[in-house]
């Protein structure tokens, strides 16, 4: 999706890059960084989004999917 963009993970001090598996999308790590590392609640993410909170949920649900799936496939 192109609601996130790619400056806003150069705003942390640590390297966010390196936290999530290679072929995992800038929106997915968007989506991740707001919802796992700024605690950031499903109602305002979805109103970032401009999205309702249902589908918010389902959004983060599926990255986290993608990420557990590219994270098992690197570790093998």
């Amino acid at each position: 999706s192109s609601d996130v963009c790619s400056s806003d993970l150069d705003q942390y001090d640590f390297g966010v890059d390196d936290l999530f598996p290679n072929g995992l999308s800038e929106s997915d790590r968007k989506l991740l960084v707001w919802h796992l590392i700024d605690e950031m609640p499903y109602a305002e993410i979805a109103v970032r989004l401009k999205v309702s909170e249902g589908v918010c949920r389902v959004r983060i649900y599926r990255a986290k999917q993608r990420y557990i799936k590219l994270q098992n496939g690197n570790m093998l």
